[in-house]
């Protein structure tokens, strides 16, 4: 478009006559508007170069967040694969350990006991899946009522000593604390916290939950 102004000047100047008394005149003004044009183009031309490059990166924001979205779901993908691989495995190899063998009233206890741990952490690992899918797909509505924190947060300690026999766990909980929340939330928070306690604690080192103000005896300290 500025070629073609520049090309536009340069046959109105070659139309005008030399000896004309507002020669002069007439080249300024077709000067002038000539610069006024190529104004006008610079400008817009530097507009759309920046609505092109605003454009871009959006696009590149939003591709980039859409790689990481997709990279982050196969990981939470494979980590899912994984926990719920494991209890279905341990259920598997108790549940064929009592229909092979013949094991006494003990060892029966003890196998059923712990096939019965693993489904209550495969339901949980599904609660989790369930909820994680309604908060993506249409919102979660928080309900509130009152709970004994003391009591839920004792009985998922007490699913913990269960499963994980072999780990310490000390507990000093003030009894009768109560609060107002979601309590599938907050025995999942409590879980987490707990599952996090036991893979990122040494073994041979104790796991003590504090609930309260209850004074710590100084051997657990």
């Amino acid at each position: 478009m500025n070629l073609q102004n520049q090309q536009m000047a340069q046959f109105e100047l070659s139309l005008l006559k030399h000896d004309d008394p507002q020669y002069e005149q007439q080249v300024r003004k077709i000067e002038d508007f000539q610069n006024r044009k190529t104004a006008q183009y610079i400008g817009e031309g530097f507009t759309f170069l920046l609505l092109i490059i605003a454009g871009a990166v959006f696009v590149f924001r939003a591709v980039r967040s859409q790689l990481r979205f997709n990279n982050e779901q196969h990981n939470f993908m494979m980590g899912l694969t994984h926990e719920l691989k494991t209890p279905i495995a341990v259920a598997k190899l108790n549940l064929e350990t009592l229909q092979k063998r013949k094991l006494d009233e003990v060892q029966q206890q003890r196998l059923i006991q712990n096939t019965l741990q693993e489904a209550n952490r495969l339901n949980s690992l599904c609660n989790n899946m369930l909820l994680s899918s309604q908060i993506e797909a249409s919102g979660f509505l928080i309900s509130r009522e009152e709970i004994n924190l003391s009591e839920l947060t004792s009985n998922c300690v007490q699913d913990f000593i269960t499963r994980y026999p072999q780990r310490t766990i000390n507990t000093f909980i003030y009894d009768n604390l109560f609060t107002d929340g979601d309590q599938l939330l907050l025995e999942m928070a409590i879980n987490n916290l707990l599952e996090n306690a036991i893979k990122y604690t040494p073994k041979e080192t104790p796991i003590t939950v504090v609930l309260g103000k209850k004074e710590i005896p100084s051997t657990y300290r």
